[in-house]
């Protein structure tokens, strides 16, 4: 994406004009809107922060809000401007605002109102933000897998080993009673930063492990590190690490917690000690805990532990009793690999732990080894045309019907036990697609046929049925059509895009789809077209193709879906609202809203009526700023998928309608504008954040951004130009 600059007042007001122009001549055209809702997993609790009247849980779900006074909670997700549900660290800074980092997609910062992107790809270590802090001077700290960031005086920093630091992948960070800086890192031991000085401290120092993964500082000075193999404290009268179950339940310790009481919290996945002058006390799931596995805690207003786990939710201490607390519309397994709507639009559901089926009014049941699964890793699920529930497992298949789950494997003929897909042909014969061949179920046995019989390969990721009866074969190396008996096999060299086919697809207008992994390749019986990221798909590895009754295709890809007609794509991700990028299933219902499961959960997505073109949106800080503030333009490109064919511009116009700036990555300066710079967000495709300095000579009034997509082959507008006012008062 690219944001064009003038380097004259003339050409800007020209520009402005034309824009204007454009909106007065072109006809309306509204972009489709899309709304998601998701359901995912808030109870997998990964960090936790309290302040004030809330206690903030960071999950593998999303964010929670919960209360402290009645435990009531409310739950962010992408669909409410969450760049990714997948949160790893949470920080509360002294001016209120709550900095969280995400797991793949960087550093947000949440101000009561609205969620906000901090730092692009290019200033920030990595999107992975293990740990967040801030120091005594302000400054804003992120531990990333490939450095430690921080924020200062309104720039990022990142420092890595070249500068000092113990290693790259730091994974927690603690300030102590001095404002020496603390990092744990992986591999690299721990290290510290006075602001002048890196010092490190590791395995022959005194430390447990080089594999550090908790580090606290403590209201006395003593440092406590949490290893890999024990705890180690350090202090003024040098260093001592506890491995013993009589201080800490397992010598893995993953979180460290130094509370203003003087007590040190220790996390580990066996339940959690505390330490408070020089005594100890364990508690686990004997002793009231909700999990044992340890991640987080929390002290709120009250004195109150808030304890977080990642197998049992999250609990509330008052230092005699444990409350147990649970988000009750979340997913009991977000890893949701497979999705079948069946004719009641009930959702089945194949999980990394068992089936779930969802039903219209939103009620969930689910299917584990109680309930007769007998292998809970489910790769794939089919309704059948007769009601049975089939389920492919990494232990067999297995079919549901009125009398409990049947069950198959290799012992009945099957090819293999790891079953990667199921598919049921129009005459209701049911075939397998294993790691070693395919499997036809004939009666109560399985025919299996594998590369000796004719197949391209054995590792089976598709079948799909063609219109002439044939049955069509996606492998790790190429196509393989079977029909009367016979196999022929194609590959890269007879116009597949890639030999690594995870998707086929029968369209009803007799096109061929087949989804790889470097794109998606189109046969309209004549000849290939292959589509890639720079023609609009979201990403690369296509995973999963649907095709809904008015013809458009639906992909799911390893980066978001996209909605294909043939000829153009639209694409969703994270920050359009999908619970999560990585997508491997998708459905759709009677009422063609697209349900579209996820490596960290389930999305819905409901299509508005219009025609599907893209839109910049642009969003102020507030509404109104006076002299002497930083204004703040938060932007986006709604519906992306054509960012390898349009240039965005932003301009802002002021109170008489002039044009003042068109800022550029690189900005020039302005007569009545004293400083501006804008960041286009390198992770998503069009995403950038404007700061600017309001100048004192700047005129009292309502100025308006103005932002638009231009067609950079023949220069004409896409969509409409869009507006976002504020009030300089």
């Amino acid at each position: 994406m690219r944001v064009r600059v003038s380097k004259s007042s003339a050409s800007l007001v020209g520009l402005f004009c034309y824009l204007i122009l454009l909106l007065m001549l072109s006809p309306a055209r509204v972009a489709r809107a899309a709304e998601f809702e998701s359901w995912t997993n808030p109870n997998i609790v990964n960090c936790l922060v309290a302040g004030g009247e809330y206690v903030w849980a960071g999950t593998s779900g999303g964010l929670v809000r919960w209360s402290r006074h009645d435990f009531s909670y409310r739950i962010f997700r992408t669909t409410d401007g969450l760049p990714c549900n997948f949160i790893k660290s949470l920080w509360l800074a002294d001016d209120g605002d709550l900095w969280i980092g995400t797991g793949g997609w960087g550093l947000a910062r949440y101000d009561g109102r609205y969620f906000w992107i901090s730092g692009s790809r290019d200033e920030l270590g990595s999107d992975w933000i293990y740990s967040v802090t801030q120091d005594k001077e302000g400054r804003i700290w992120a531990g990333t897998t490939n450095g430690a960031s921080v924020l200062d005086g309104g720039s990022w920093r990142t420092y890595t080993t070249d500068h000092g630091l113990a290693g790259n992948w730091v994974t927690s960070i603690a300030v102590d009673n001095k404002g020496v800086v603390w990092f744990g890192t992986y591999q690299g031991g721990v290290g510290s930063f006075d602001g002048q000085d890196w010092t490190k401290f590791r395995l022959f120092d005194g430390l447990g492990d080089n594999c550090v993964f908790a580090v606290g500082a403590a209201l006395d000075g003593e440092k406590w590190f949490g290893t890999l193999y024990g705890l180690t404290l350090l202090d003024d009268r040098g260093s001592t690490t506890y491995r013993s179950r009589y201080y800490i339940p397992n010598p893995k310790v993953k979180m460290i917690y130094c509370d203003r009481f003087g007590r040190s919290w220790f996390g580990t996945r066996d339940g959690v000690s505390i330490r408070q002058n020089g005594n100890w006390q364990s508690f686990s799931t004997a002793d009231g805990l909700p999990g044992n596995d340890v991640s987080s805690v929390a002290i709120d207003d009250d004195g109150r532990a808030w304890i977080g786990t990642t197998d049992g939710g999250l609990c509330v201490y008052d230092g005699t009793s444990f409350t147990h607390l649970l988000v009750e519309d979340g997913l009991e397994q977000q890893n949701v690999k497979a999705i079948e709507i069946d004719a009641t639009g009930g959702k089945w559901l194949g999980t990394k732990n068992g089936i779930c089926r969802m039903d219209t009014d939103g009620g969930k049941y689910w299917y584990g080894v109680e309930e007769g699964m007998k292998n809970t890793l489910v790769h794939d699920v089919i309704v059948s045309q007769i009601g049975s529930i089939w389920v492919g497992t990494a232990g067999g298949i297995g079919r549901l019907g009125d009398g409990g789950f049947e069950w198959f494997t290799i012992v009945d003929g099957l090819a293999d036990n790891l079953v990667l897909c199921l598919a049921e042909s129009p005459d209701a014969e049911v075939w397998a697609g294993t790691r070693f061949g395919a499997s036809r179920l004939d009666g109560d046995r399985w025919t299996s046929y594998t590369a000796l019989d004719g197949l391209s390969n054995d590792c089976i990721f598709d079948i799909e049925f063609g219109p002439t009866g044939a049955v069509w074969f996606g492998t790790a190396f190429g196509v393989t059509r079977f029909s009367d008996g016979e196999f022929a096999s194609y590959y890269m060299d007879d116009g597949l895009l890639d030999n690594l086919v995870f998707e086929i697809k029968f369209a009803a207008d007799g096109k061929w789809l087949f989804g790889s992994v470097f794109g998606l390749t189109l046969f309209d019986g004549q000849g290939f077209r292959y589509y890639r990221p720079r023609d609009g798909l979201a990403f690369n590895f296509v995973s999963t193709i649907e095709q809904a009754s008015d013809g458009i295709f639906w992909l799911g890809t390893g980066l978001g879906v996209s909605r294909f007609d043939g000829i153009d794509f639209v694409s969703y991700h994270g920050l359009d609202g999908l619970c999560n990028g990585t997508v491997y299933d998708i459905g759709i219902d009677a009422a063609g809203a697209k349900w579209i499961a996820t490596k960290k959960g389930l999305s819905r997505l409901v299509e508005e009526p219009g025609d599907g073109l893209p839109r910049v949106c642009l969003r102020t800080e507030k509404p109104s700023y006076v002299r002497g503030e930083e204004l703040v333009l938060y932007g986006d490109l709604c519906n992306r998928g054509m960012d390898a064919f349009v240039d965005a511009y932003i301009a802002l116009a002021g109170p008489d309608g002039s044009l003042l700036f068109l800022p550029d990555l690189a900005p020039t300066a302005s007569p009545i504008i004293t400083d501006h710079r804008i960041y286009s967000h390198a992770r998503c495709y069009f995403y950038p954040v404007f700061w600017m300095d309001i100048s004192p000579e700047m005129p009292l009034g309502e100025y308006s951004f103005l932002g638009a997509l231009i067609d950079s082959g023949n220069g004409e507008l896409i969509g409409d130009i869009e507006q976002e006012r504020f009030e300089l008062r």
